[in-house]
């Protein structure tokens, strides 16, 4: 039992009399019964409050939380009594998340129900723990509080940005792709899986008349071609320690997770197959290249950061025991410096000699905003120039791996995925593959 501000405040005013006490003794006892009067209103109102299986509580929220973006929690409360209630709501929510607004209160009409909410932000992804339903509801009178438990524990997984997949799924049904970046790569005309025959118009490439056809129908027949649908993507997820850098409130490795989700979504729904392969001094997971986005989501979501070095080797030798069939093989990763990517190179040259290889770079915006501002002392200079010496040796290691058959992106986490699924569907268009 709690008691109320209102309780508190009529209790002070039995205080009032004690002022008169050298008037006269009578006022003690006035104070005494007055006060008694109020513990019994109190203990009286508390005995006539509803039991608390009058209401009930439920939480709902989406089966997956995605990482790094507000997701709401609802409680849904259903008074089934015949008095107001006032009621307080405080939801155990894993500790680790960030939350908005989570003290709910509401008034109950008799027999009705409400839908309160907060919303939670979850930092990082893994499996996590909600807890009980605490709340509190006001007695008749407004004397006293109770206070309850509803046991509502449940797991929670906490996933890759699946508001962003949603995001794109929506605008992908509404051919709106352009509005966030993303070009569309027509795939018919210039492909090498024959679809069907046109006949020939003045721009066709000589190499598409189909002569047998020409002949039987005495005009110029041309075929018409299609990309191959079914291409493999590899995605190598570099879970090494430059990765764990955070950028805002998610690592590099968090947003290459999330990158890799929506290019797994848009490269699925392209008819492309997917695998993903994270790694850091060793192999940590392998999911061979499938259309299933879940397994995709599977795959993705227990990817944790190591401080350690990437053993590029060991990804090169389990690509060339276990993925033979050429794809396009996108290495997400961070550069530090020559010597230590040293690895990356030889990773590189060996895997280009069969697969089209891309490797993604995340930059530091940080480092490159200290590497264009103007020094106003002699520390700020220093470290412009430690800043512009690690930009440049950045640029030496793309030129190299470019020249080791490789493409390249260097790109900030704000435009990542959209960079590197504009990459995908250039591929596409020019064959590539």
């Amino acid at each position: 039992m709690l008691f109320t501000k209102r309780f508190l405040i009529l209790l002070s005013i039995g205080i009032i009399p004690l002022i008169f006490v050298g008037i006269s003794r009578l006022f003690i006892y006035l104070t005494i019964g007055y006060d008694l009067l109020l513990v019994g209103l109190a203990l009286g109102d508390f005995f006539m409050s509803p039991s608390e299986n009058f209401l009930t509580l439920h939480r709902r929220h989406e089966k997956r939380l995605s990482l790094g973006t507000e997701n709401t929690i609802w409680i849904d409360v259903r008074n089934r009594s015949r008095v107001d209630v006032r009621i307080e709501v405080k939801d155990e929510y894993p500790y680790q998340f960030d939350a908005k607004n989570p003290f709910l209160r509401a008034r109950l009409l008799p027999y009705s129900k409400a839908t309160l909410k907060y919303t939670l932000i979850p930092n990082h992804r893994g499996s996590y723990q909600f807890g009980s339903i605490n709340y509190r509801y006001s007695s008749p009178l407004g004397l006293v509080k109770k206070q309850k438990k509803h046991k509502s524990a449940e797991e929670i997984k906490v996933y890759p940005s699946l508001l962003d997949v949603r995001k794109y799924e929506l605008t992908h049904k509404r051919s709106h792709l352009i509005e966030t970046g993303i070009k569309r790569s027509f795939l018919r005309g210039q492909g090498t899986d024959f679809e069907s025959l046109r006949e020939y118009v003045p721009d066709d490439d000589i190499r598409w008349i189909d002569w047998k056809n020409t002949a039987k129908y005495d005009r110029p027949i041309s075929k018409n071609y299609q990309t191959e649908r079914v291409q493999n993507l590899l995605l190598l997820i570099d879970a090494g320690r430059m990765m764990a850098t955070r950028i805002g409130s998610l690592t590099k490795l968090d947003h290459a997770v999330n990158a890799s989700l929506i290019l797994g979504y848009i490269a699925t729904h392209q008819g492309d197959r997917v695998g993903i392969l994270p790694f850091s001094d060793e192999i940590i997971s392998f999911l061979p290249p499938t259309k299933q986005l879940n397994h995709i989501m599977e795959a993705l979501y227990p990817i944790e950061a190591k401080l350690c070095e990437p053993n590029y080797r060991g990804v090169r030798r389990f690509i060339s025991l276990n993925h033979r069939k050429r794809s396009l093989i996108v290495v997400f990763t961070d550069l530090s410096d020559t010597q230590s990517s040293s690895s990356l190179f030889s990773c590189i040259s060996a895997l280009s000699r069969h697969h089209l290889t891309l490797v993604v770079a995340l930059n530091d915006p940080q480092l490159i905003e200290t590497a264009q501002l103007i020094p106003p002392d002699s520390l700020a200079a220093y470290e412009k120039g430690v800043a512009n010496s690690i930009l440049l040796e950045r640029e030496q290691i793309l030129s190299r791996l470019l020249k080791k058959g490789a493409l390249t992106l260097d790109v900030s986490v704000e435009r990542l995925s959209v960079a590197v699924i504009n990459k995908y569907l250039e591929v596409k268009s020019k064959h590539r593959l």
